[in-house]
């Protein structure tokens, strides 16, 4: 009887140590203010009155500058971008946004060559779970044991990967840290240019993935903003034509005519600046799929004006 006492003892404390442990992990991501959980604690400020969001991968991150399109649209902007998310983040972070920024007039959505392969997406679920109940739709996958832990609402400090860990003490001790330089999301890259030494010939291209529901995902993102009285705008950065996409990718031009096409039927506009100057112009570049702070200005401001022009006009 006593061996029973001590291992229900034993139990209870091992639960109740954990329930303390995911608490102080979850308050110290709410209150982290750079990469993931800066961009959805910031979309959770309802303070902070955005009526245009900007979303997408590295390509918004250190490509729109929402000073620029401030300036130029009369608008207040911010910059969502994260590294490497594919269409499913992106669906994710508009959805949570919009629950809390009520003045959001539009949603400017990069297109990138990679973001419908949702596979490879790195914000796993256990990324959104001090967020989910937040919000309703937050688009989750894990099932079965993962699932069960994480609906008894004391265990998830055992799905939270180091990156977490490290953010939630990061949030704790630095409560509302932005990245040096880092403005309203924006995170340019300063460098002049990072290129490696890239022959002309000899680079074998592959085949970009693409997933049925990875695109589906995109006409989703279109109703999401209908539902909501906002509208989308999507757009899609140069990059440095000599090399990229030409030199890396076969089917890139068949998935972006797709998405125009996807964007025609739904009267969606799609400004398309993979054919602009710069793109020409090593200087502007990081690296053949990144533009510079340089860069980024040039770009920022042509993507204001389109902002401008579509909300005004219409076209």
């Amino acid at each position: 009887m006593q061996l029973v006492r001590y291992l229900f003892t034993v139990i209870i404390a091992a639960v109740l140590l954990a329930a303390a442990i995911t608490w102080v992990t979850n308050s110290g991501l709410r209150r982290s203010g750079v990469d993931f959980y800066g961009k959805m604690n910031a979309a959770s400020k309802a303070a902070n009155q955005t009526n245009l969001i900007l979303v997408g991968s590295s390509r918004v991150l250190k490509h729109l500058d929402p000073a620029i399109i401030d300036s130029a649209t009369g608008l207040n902007s911010y910059n969502y971008g994260l590294n490497s998310g594919t269409i499913k983040t992106w669906y994710n972070i508009i959805n949570y946004a919009l629950i809390f920024q009520k003045n959001v007039k539009a949603v400017v959505l990069n297109i990138d060559y990679n973001m419908f392969d949702i596979a490879r997406d790195p914000y796993k679920d256990a990324y959104y779970y001090p967020f989910e109940k937040d919000a309703a739709g937050i688009l989750m996958n894990d099932s079965g044991t993962v699932r069960l832990v994480h609906n008894a609402k004391v265990f998830d400090i055992s799905l939270y990967d180091d990156y977490a860990k490290y953010a939630a003490i990061d949030g704790w001790l630095r409560a509302g840290r932005i990245a040096q330089g880092a403005y309203k999301g924006y995170y340019p890259n300063r460098q002049l240019n990072n290129f490696e030494d890239i022959a002309d010939a000899g680079r074998v291209k592959k085949d970009i993935l693409v997933s049925e529901a990875g695109v589906k995902l995109l006409t989703d993102c279109i109703e999401l903003c209908k539902k909501n009285n906002v509208k989308l705008i999507l757009v899609m950065a140069p990059y440095f034509n000599r090399y990229f996409p030409g030199k890396y990718f076969e089917n890139f031009g068949t998935i972006v005519n797709n998405v125009k096409e996807i964007a025609r039927q739904n009267n969606i506009p799609f400004f398309d600046y993979t054919g602009m100057g710069l793109a020409n112009d090593q200087q502007y570049f990081y690296n053949v799929n990144h533009l510079n702070s340089s860069g980024a200005a040039v770009y920022s401001r042509a993507v204001a004006d389109s902002i401008k022009s579509y909300l005004k006009n219409g076209n």
